[in-house]
């Protein structure tokens, strides 16, 4: 039912967006899928494309007239350019911390298997960072995480809570931000996400692993030593005993309650209502705002502007955006010690091993 609903949601904004800048209406839509497949020109025909063009000719057309070309920059060369170059940058100083990647570990850095890691230590730190310093203003919290550690993901959201109390921190989300995503996120001054970002998942998943069937097929024994009734609680060499695992499921339940009753209290959501909202289900950003999980929609672009209006900054007044962490090139990551090029050196073998896999 859940996945229903989401494909609803996202295939009512496809279909609106396509319309409102195509022209083509749902049922069009439709139609245009039975044929699934087009070729260029049956695209353009369609109104799927304007018309075909080589690199060239759209040099050529949008040179100047007795111009033999109009310049182009490319997407590395404009990251490049530094706004103070550009007269871009202003007195004061807004923050945007960058928080990436699955939840777990102390330092954020590269998983060869899973990718990004975003370790609590290392956001916390960019936190406390932005927030000691006089001259920034207001905080954006950017987070692109379906979860991961639940504890790492409350201490991370505890900074955010604490830090809220003395300047704004506004969540801005980006392509997911739903479990321990949203964990982290809850207890900021505002919430703000694209209509089509993840969120939510407000839900607990806890286990413990019993291989002592695939031992007993290799013919693997063990013995223990233990004091305590429950000294053996967590061994994976067999199953809960009916008293440890209601225990365990208890135990499980009032973790949750407090992290259901936690949102409840900073959204300002019923608790009569809160359950509805929870249970692992997840939501696009428009469904998010209309649930009160989320404030606004916008990205990164309005959360600064959000963030300006909170303190009293006029939006159209230039101000300096303090990027954290703050990148490294190669020189600085090779002479900044072997955790940094361990850290480049995991991704590249990331990428290789997702090329290869195809992973999604």
């Amino acid at each position: 039912k859940n996945m229903n609903w989401m494909m609803d949601e996202f295939w009512e904004m496809f279909c609106n967006a396509l319309e409102k800048d195509r022209g083509l209406t749902e049922s069009r839509v439709m139609e245009l899928m039975e044929q699934a497949m087009f070729t260029p020109a049956e695209s353009v025909s369609e109104g799927l494309f304007d018309r075909l063009m080589y690199w060239d000719e759209i040099i050529a057309q949008l040179s100047s007239e007795g111009k033999e070309g109009v310049p182009v920059v490319g997407h590395d060369r404009y990251a490049a350019e530094k706004p103070e170059n550009l007269d871009l940058k202003g007195d004061k100083k807004i923050a945007v911390i960058h928080a990436q990647g699955n939840i777990g570990g102390r330092e954020s850095g590269v998983n060869p298997v899973l990718g990004l890691m975003m370790g609590h230590e290392s956001i916390v730190r960019e936190l406390n960072r932005a927030a000691e310093d006089e001259d920034v203003a207001a905080i954006v919290l950017r987070i692109d995480s379906g979860g991961g550690e639940s504890l790492a993901s409350d201490l991370m959201g505890h900074a955010v809570e604490n830090i809220s109390k003395k300047k704004p921190v506004i969540v801005s989300m980006v392509d997911v931000a739903a479990s321990g995503g949203y964990m982290m996120a809850y207890r900021a001054s505002k919430i703000m996400a694209n209509p089509m970002t993840v969120t939510g998942s407000i839900g607990s998943i806890s286990a413990k692993f019993d291989i002592s069937g695939a031992l007993e097929k290799i013919g693997v024994t063990s013995d223990f030593v233990g004091k305590g009734p429950n000294a053996e609680m967590w061994t994976d060499r067999r199953p809960f005993t009916e008293k440890e695992f209601r225990r365990f499921n208890d135990n499980h339940w009032q973790d949750f309650r407090i992290w259901m009753d936690g949102v409840a209290q900073a959204r300002g959501i019923a608790a009569a209502d809160i359950d509805s909202l929870c249970m692992g289900r997840v939501w696009t950003g428009r469904q998010a705002v209309q649930n009160k999980l989320v404030d606004e929609l916008g990205g990164q672009y309005e959360a600064i502007l959000l963030a300006k209006k909170e303190v009293g900054i006029a939006a159209n007044e230039p101000v300096t955006l303090w990027h954290l962490p703050e990148k490294k090139d190669l020189i600085e990551s090779i002479v900044g010690g072997d955790e940094d090029l361990d850290q480049a050196l995991s991704w590249s073998v990331y990428r290789q091993l997702r090329s290869e896999t195809r992973f999604t």
